[in-house]
């Protein structure tokens, strides 16, 4: 894993929790106004109905005056609060005009415009956050210090408003949010009241429909939007001195389990800056998706060498040093290797890169293990594990564990003796596996206590295909 894509893990765990609080904060919000809305319509039943029941004719009569005048006055409330959003209110002249189902179907799309200014407002404040978080990593992993960009930047305020997903930015999706629901909600309390349900039925409907509609458009726009303005601010910032980003899925748990979609597809995959399209090859793929874009450099030594040229030296020396380790795993040149606490050699970086790169421009997601994977692999006495496309490398893998690992990626991407049973299939790649390590034993330096025990697995998966021969449990390649 990369600095970069350590970074990106960090901030990507600083988004979550601000989404989580933000998620509480609307959820607590949502239900206050969901409990206005009851009494409103409590108060209804109590004025005009009748055992529990309101007469739709009588719903058909004129607004009372007292009840106009209130709702002109909530109009004046929020023009007055929300002058930027005073155009979306309903005409003065109509008022004097509504019956009273119209007065509170008017209502209702009045508390909802109240609710959508408050969306508006805090989820803009969210992604103005998370666009100045991400673009001052970026400028400071690139040597600008920290806090480089403001919550009010022009670069942030960019990010934020760009109508990237059908030429809508993120608050005009708030608005048709607001207008659908508005609309839900008026056609359900017409059509309760035209069925003559009672108040304890029609308020189930519209709690259902309130609470499922709102928190649900609302939290898939905070995280959908949120993945756009973190990975988007970054890219402005990164763009200027790399050409290259890898795509990456957010491996989570319910990727553990296995599940996959579009995203799965792209991992690893890398892509210019200057062609990235939301929903194409760039994040967000899909609505609710939390994976990111980090650069990609192939040769460091180039990139460094035009880095100081764009730069100056000094801010060079900057950067390799914040980015050290990933430098030398690139650096040709060191054949050394430590050893483990069980006296395998540990691969050297260099070697790591060279045996890794390739495969991670065709599709590989290779990882060092961490937390409760390393616990397994230790617990297992394993060195890597393999889910899909991702390898997990332990941090004291011998050469040939990453030479055989990613001989596997390549097998399995292949599909390599996929048409025999798993059994024969798993035998047949693991000497495939050995016989590739053996071949290689020079080129890589590969130690020889390695070797002699590639030698003796091969002859043991050999003697256990002799055994499926004799039983008639193999079957010969065609």
């Amino acid at each position: 894993m990369t600095y970069w894509e350590r970074r990106q893990r960090e901030l990507n765990q600083a988004l979550e929790k601000d989404e989580m609080k933000l998620k509480k904060r609307l959820s607590s919000f949502y239900d206050a106004e969901y409990r206005k809305l009851e009494k409103e319509i409590a108060a209804y039943y109590s004025q005009y109905g009748e055992n529990n029941v309101i007469a739709y004719r009588r719903l058909m009569e004129s607004l009372p005056e007292e009840d106009k005048r209130l709702l002109l006055e909530r109009m004046d409330g929020f023009a007055e609060k929300y002058p930027e959003y005073a155009h979306l209110l309903p005409v003065r002249e109509s008022i004097y005009k509504l019956n009273r189902l119209e007065g509170l179907q008017q209502s209702i799309l009045l508390q909802q415009l109240e609710i959508g200014s408050v969306n508006e407002e805090e989820i803009r404040k969210h992604l103005e956050k998370q666009a100045a978080r991400n673009a001052s990593a970026a400028a400071e992993t690139m040597g600008f210090g920290k806090n480089f960009y403001a919550e009010n930047s022009q670069l942030v305020r960019q990010v934020v408003n760009t109508a990237w997903c059908n030429g809508k930015n993120f608050s005009q999706r708030v608005w048709d949010n607001v207008e659908k629901l508005a609309g839900y909600l008026g056609t359900d309390l017409a059509q309760g009241f035209a069925r003559g349900d009672s108040y304890e039925r029609l308020t189930k409907q519209l709690r259902q429909r309130f609470g499922k509609v709102s928190r649900n458009d609302a939290y898939r726009l905070i995280y959908t939007e949120g993945t756009f303005v973190m990975n988007e601010a970054r890219a402005a910032s990164f763009e200027q001195d790399t050409e290259e980003y890898v795509f990456r899925v957010q491996y989570d748990a319910i990727r553990r389990n296995g599940w996959q979609d579009v995203c799965d597809d792209l991992n690893g995959k890398t892509f210019q800056w200057s062609e990235r399209k939301p929903g194409i090859n760039f994040p967000p793929m899909h609505a609710w998706c939390h994976c990111t874009a980090t650069p990609y450099v192939s040769d460091w030594n180039a990139w460094m060498d035009r880095y100081v040229q764009r730069h100056g030296s000094g801010q060079a020396e900057k950067v390799e040093k914040r980015l050290e380790s990933d430098i030398i795993m690139y650096r040709k040149g060191s054949t050394h290797r430590k050893t483990s606490a069980d006296g395998r050699k540990i691969i050297d970086k260099a070697t790591y890169y060279k045996i890794t790169n390739p495969a991670i421009k065709k599709g590989a997601d290779i990882r060092i293990a961490d937390g409760e994977i390393l616990r397994r692999l230790q617990k297992e006495q394993a060195t890597a594990v393999t889910y899909g496309n991702v390898l997990f490398f332990r941090p004291d893998a011998t050469v040939s564990d990453v030479l055989e690992e990613v001989h596997h990626f390549y097998q399995n991407k292949r599909g390599l003796n996929s048409q025999y049973g798993a059994r024969q299939r798993i035998i047949m790649n693991e000497i495939d596996a050995k016989n590739y390590l053996l071949s290689v034993v020079d080129k890589y330096h590969i130690p020889e206590e390695e070797t002699a025990l590639t030698k003796s697995q091969l002859e043991s998966y050999k003697a256990e295909m002799e055994k499926m021969k004799t039983k008639g449990e193999w079957v010969d390649e065609s």
